[in-house]
């Protein structure tokens, strides 16, 4: 919804912090959620989970071609939509996406 928003209105946002981005519906791929991409002009940052059933990162490198501008990508290793990996190692995972977004937060300030 964010994203779809700042492609309508430009100005609405400095960038975007895209978590799981639901790409298309499970099982969908012919159903891409992205019409509204061309229209994207800010600074975009996508965290996503490899395993994840609303798109692999192999359907997100192709969907990036849609972009005016090359976004920045975080793929949590072993993780699905919620970002949570099947493993134990979720803690581990839900610290690195909580670094991922101060970073993003820091820039974001840098730039103004």
């Amino acid at each position: 919804m964010a994203s779809m928003l700042v492609s309508a209105e430009s100005e609405a946002a400095d960038g975007l912090l895209l978590l799981g981005y639901p790409l298309h519906p499970p099982k969908r791929a012919d159903e891409p959620r992205t019409a509204h991409w061309p229209s994207l002009r800010c600074p975009l940052v996508f965290v996503s989970g490899a395993r994840d059933a609303f798109g692999t990162p192999r359907e997100f490198d192709v969907a990036f071609g849609l972009l005016p501008s090359q976004p920045t990508r975080r793929v949590i290793e072993g993780a699905g939509h919620d970002l949570k990996p099947a493993s134990t190692r979720s803690r581990q995972a839900l610290v690195e996406v909580a670094r991922i977004i101060a970073d993003v937060w820091h820039q974001a300030l840098e730039r103004r």
